[in-house]
């Protein structure tokens, strides 16, 4: 107070709307400061007066202005009411508008308030914005003709709130308030009637607009207006708010930005809008939503209600746009990703906020820049009860791992990811239930763990291969649950140092038998198959040291070799894959001349098969880890199996010709592994090549 009674002749405006700690001598303060002013102020109390004098026993009797005092502006919404008569009602509206202002007073705001018949507003002369929205009225007509004297007017707000489509019937307004205000206020640029039945008939054309037909307001407010007046042709308006079109929808939201209640249903037409719209279809002004829509998230971020409505029409700006390629801008996307993850933490404990900005973010491909956050919110969601959020936790934060390297996934990891996924599975086994969360949940350990020893070690200390195992006792028959396990198995048999860990027979046994399996193509088979591999490049005294053939029914080495090379034998070598490799480096490992041959020919496999299904991706990743320095030396004559000595020599051959023509030519038709089958296969012009169908890791 201090403070502003000492720069009193440098402040031009007093906001002091939402201060409800303000005691009553304080405003008296106010008043003084106002008065010795020599300029005429803007006074904004909002409803903060309204709450105070409800939590005060006594209502002070005195004149909240003084008489002679002079404001530019005033907002004052909900002027407490001493009675419902006319008397006391001009009364107490009489405390707020001195004399003084009727020759000062520009803009006035009384929303929420009594104004009984209007006579109050009789004497200000000067005003030319008279803002009445929600205000009740004893009489609409005496207020529409007290107005209609204010002839430097070039605002006026009428509306209501909008409520249900008979609420908005069932009001008494009449029709030819309207033809009062249009004829009376010549210079009326804007003016608001939303939620109002002021409009009257179904006529086609509004009679009362037709003297402005050539003199067309800047703007005029429809919003929900009684008999559908934002359906109207011919409506004498720049800017129209109301519920008829994109447009008119966006200017009410632009409109209403200020008023939740309004707001909120704008919002909430801008969706039931967009919801419509498909893919063949985009929208007529995505800029402008997103500019409209993007600062309502942090305006009214503690607004539950607004937010709600707010994510669930940015879901259906991004969801569209996105895959229409009209949201090319990735500042764009990261302001929405930004904002999305600002409401989404604040509001942590509302699943319809979270399910609504999870859902928007799967379609924003900028996550990875705020993979902190995306990662928080997305494990809070994870460890939801309801299914639903859920749900969408473990899709976002499959996304996300699917899209960041190693230091990200270690935060992941850090954040108990792991924990969290293997709780979800358990749960899932306790009902009995297979799932697409399920899925999703040993889909994100694959991806957490891909070249992430940390993590791979997390999945051993949190009970992971006893929940592999009891996984697949209930529902090993699942071919996307099996393929996610599969390889998650896989990238924790790439650690050296966790291999131990698999030499149980059980699992063994388990492998094996997974050797000959179709259930998915190849890829259960093949993953089976790396996992073996991984295990026996570690020798023979690795394996008999830690594996006890006695228990279990163990399975002799020899054994498991001779299945691993009929089973890659049996792999057609143009199998189209579901998976994706960042790197091939744990795979060249086992390319190293000491390797058992059974592990090379897997992994010679995988690099000659993922080669010719996509060459553009695969054969530059065949240069680091001296892929092709091993495959060179596995070329030579008598360095190792011939079946692996051919497939390295396909493999380069293949390098070589993407390497000095940029294509295989089709050659992803070919199943063959004859190399001079391979050189001279000539591709089938009428298939695709299919080398952009390659899918990565699904989900």
């Amino acid at each position: 107070m201090e403070f502003i009674s000492e720069y009193r002749d440098l402040i031009d405006e007093i906001n002091i709307s939402n201060c409800y700690d303000l005691s009553l001598r304080d405003f008296e303060s106010f008043n003084k400061i106002l008065k010795v002013s020599p300029n005429h102020k803007t006074l904004i109390i909002g409803d903060t007066y309204y709450k105070m004098m409800k939590n005060q026993a006594e209502r002070p009797e005195e004149k909240f202005l003084d008489a002679d005092l002079k404001l530019k502006k005033l907002v004052i919404h909900k002027v407490p009411e001493r009675g419902n008569d006319e008397f006391h009602i001009n009364r107490r509206l009489s405390e707020f508008l001195p004399p003084a202002l009727s020759n000062s007073l520009r803009y006035l705001d009384l929303s929420g308030s009594h104004v009984g018949r209007g006579s109050a507003f009789m004497q200000l002369e000067s005003l030319e914005v008279l803002i009445l929205y929600n205000c009740n009225m004893t009489s609409y007509m005496d207020v529409v003709s007290a107005i209609s004297q204010l002839k430097n007017l070039r605002v006026l707000d009428l509306s209501k709130q909008v409520l249900d489509l008979e609420d908005v019937y069932s009001r008494r307004e009449e029709p030819k308030a309207l033809d009062l205000i249009v004829c009376r206020l010549p210079q009326l640029a804007r003016l608001d009637i939303s939620g109002t039945n002021l409009i009257g008939g179904k006529d086609r054309h509004i009679s009362a607009f037709e003297v402005r037909m050539n003199r067309p307001f800047e703007f005029l407010g429809l919003f929900h207006t009684g008999n559908d007046a934002a359906y109207r042709s011919c409506i004498p308006a720049l800017i129209v708010a109301g519920e008829a079109n994109e447009s008119q929808v966006l200017n009410a939201c632009e409109a209403y930005m200020d008023r939740p209640e309004q707001l909120s249903k704008a919002l909430n037409d801008l969706y039931n809008l967009y919801k419509t719209i498909t893919p063949d279809e985009t929208f007529d002004k995505v800029n402008r939503a997103l500019d409209v829509v993007l600062p309502i998230l942090t305006k009214h971020i503690s607004d539950e209600q607004v937010i709600i409505f707010t994510t669930a029409a940015l879901w259906c700006i991004v969801k569209i746009n996105v895959s229409t390629k009209n949201l090319n801008d990735a500042r764009v996307r990261r302001t929405i990703t930004s904002k999305l993850l600002d409401v989404m933490h604040y509001h942590t404990n509302n699943k319809v906020i979270l399910i609504n900005g999870g859902l928007t973010l799967l379609f924003l491909p900028d996550i990875i820049c705020e993979h902190s956050r995306v990662a928080k919110i997305s494990l809070r969601m994870c460890r939801d009860t309801d299914a639903r959020t859920q749900g969408f936790g473990t899709t976002l934060l499959n996304t996300l791992a699917c899209q960041v390297g190693g230091d990200e996934k270690i935060f992941i990891g850090k954040l108990n990811a792991v924990g969290i996924m293997i709780d979800i599975i358990k749960a899932k086994i306790q009902e009995n239930t297979c799932d697409e969360i399920l899925e999703t949940a040993w889909s994100t350990l694959w991806n957490i763990t891909d070249e992430t020893p940390v993590n791979c070690k997390k999945f051993l200390d949190f009970a992971g291969l006893e929940t592999f195992e009891e996984c697949m006792d209930k529902f090993g028959d699942n071919k996307y649950v099996l393929r996610n396990i599969m390889g998650l198995l896989g990238n924790v048999a790439e650690c050296k140092a966790l291999r131990v860990d698999f030499m149980n027979a059980k699992y063994i046994q388990r492998f094996y038998s997974l050797l000959s399996s179709h259930i998915d193509g190849i890829e259960c088979s093949y993953n089976a198959c790396g996992i073996l591999a991984h295990l026996i490049s570690d020798g023979a005294d690795f394996w008999n040291r830690h594996l006890y053939l006695d228990h279990y029914g163990g399975l002799p080495r020899g054994l498991v070799l001779r299945e691993m090379r009929n089973s890659i034998s049996g792999w057609p070598i143009n199998s189209r894959r579901n998976i994706n490799y960042r790197s091939f480096k744990p795979i060249v490992q086992l390319l190293e001349r000491h390797v058992s041959a059974e592990a090379q020919y897997w992994a010679v496999f995988a690099l000659a098969n993922l080669t010719r299904i996509n060459p553009a991706k695969y054969c530059p990743m065949l240069i680091p880890h001296n892929g092709l320095k091993n495959l060179q030396e596995l070329a030579l004559p008598g360095v190792t199996a011939d079946y692996v000595r051919n497939l390295a020599k396909i493999t380069l051959y293949q390098y070589e010709k993407f390497e000095n023509e940029g294509t295989l030519h089709g050659l992803e038709q070919c199943s063959s592994v004859d190399l001079e089958v391979v050189k001279n296969f000539r591709a089938d012009p009428n298939q695709s090549d299919g080398t952009s169908e390659m899918g990565e890791l699904i989900m």
